[in-house]
């Protein structure tokens, strides 16, 4: 039985219009894209160009919606919540992208002192492609977890991954300072100098083992101005504003002039809202600032 004229001509028609559609795509899409991106950069040059926060906030927010897959859109979100602390927020951000970088979140949540979070983020790089980095980042979480077997275990996974990684060869290091009784550690490490408490508190610092690391410089009698500034730092990376401002305060004792402190406090004052003492500190910077420039 033949198909009614109507029908056949409709199929006809639709398929012309589907094939039509998937033409106009083809064609302007890449412009559509182009316009989106253009937008996006738009916004983010005017957010830079503001001191409200809120409009800041809104102008890198729609910025982010419109850029869709934009990198630069989602670096400028991701960086806005980054320079406040809030580094959960801009591991959310990050996440929202089309292929995440699970090992630089891991990073970022060792930044912010979140260890069970950059375990999982670092195990989740590890499925996709374990490599010396993602073992260490791996081993730099569990150690701060205060699981040094475990930790000792993936350094080790790391080192022989690549004999080159200095990161790997910091893991295996930290390891030993951590528990000399790993015997392969030991032999892999080589004989180990002797530290110093700051020494050894700089190492684990510097390599993101943050809870032992801050525990070891905090119990240092004589500090120093960069000790002051490194545990204000640490502090702020949590949230604990209350002891980032201590911290920094008893570094500025030792030296009201260094630029770095008073930068600190600035921006400590700002994020806990006394406005008198961010702008104490904004006078004093901006005076430190023009006798450095003359």
């Amino acid at each position: 039985m033949k198909k009614p004229r109507t029908q056949t001509s409709f199929f006809i028609l639709a398929s012309g219009l589907i094939l039509l559609a998937g033409i106009l795509v083809v064609v302007f899409l890449p412009r559509i894209t182009s316009y989106r991106y253009s937008v996006a950069e738009r916004l983010i040059a005017q957010s830079q160009i503001t001191n409200d926060t809120k409009l800041q906030l809104s102008l890198l927010e729609q910025a982010h919606l419109i850029g869709g897959g934009d990198s630069r859109a989602t670096d400028a979100l991701a960086q806005f919540w980054l320079s406040r602390g809030e580094v959960k927020k801009a591991i959310t951000v990050y996440e929202t992208s089309s292929l995440p970088e699970y090992t630089k979140l891991g990073s970022l949540a060792l930044g912010a002192q979140d260890y069970s979070l950059a375990l999982g983020l670092y195990q989740e790089a590890s499925k996709n492609q374990a490599d010396a980095d993602t073992l260490t980042g791996e081993a730099t979480a569990l150690y701060n977890l205060e699981k040094t077997s475990d930790g000792c275990a993936k350094a080790l996974q790391a080192n022989k991954q690549n004999l080159q990684s200095q990161s790997a060869k910091n893991a295996v290091a930290i390891c030993v300072l951590l528990d000399s009784s790993q015997q392969e550690a030991v032999t892999l490490s080589g004989a180990q100098p002797l530290m110093s408490s700051r020494e050894a508190a700089y190492l684990l610092i510097n390599n993101q083992v943050y809870r032992i690391g801050e525990s070891k410089l905090a119990s240092i009698e004589n500090k120093t101005v960069t000790d002051w500034l490194v545990l204000s730092r640490l502090a702020i990376a949590r949230g604990d504003i209350n002891l980032a401002i201590s911290s920094a305060e008893n570094g500025a004792l030792l030296d009201r002039s260094n630029i770095e402190l008073n930068k600190q406090l600035v921006n400590l004052y700002t994020i806990s809202g006394d406005s008198a003492k961010s702008n104490q500190y904004s006078q004093r910077l901006q005076q430190l600032e023009l006798v450095k420039y003359q």
